[in-house]
């Protein structure tokens, strides 16, 4: 599940400067992003590998709550 503030954090950082930025860094459609950052659905793996790709392992923990 994406972590909203986590993803706040990320923008502020200079990681990413909008949604269709943040798409074109998953491989995925801007519509996607929008959803998964609003909780309508869950990321995917083109999600979840674009994120760990573009950001690191351990910033990947600030913008997913992982839930065993």
């Amino acid at each position: 599940m994406a972590n909203p503030s986590g993803f706040d954090k990320a923008k502020k950082l200079g990681l990413f400067k909008s949604n269709s930025c943040l798409a074109k860094q998953w491989g995925v459609d801007p519509a996607t992003v929008s959803r998964v950052l609003r909780g309508r659905q869950e990321p995917g793996r083109r999600v979840l590998a674009g994120s760990v790709q573009a950001f690191g392992q351990a910033m990947f923990f600030e913008l997913f709550r992982v839930i065993p």
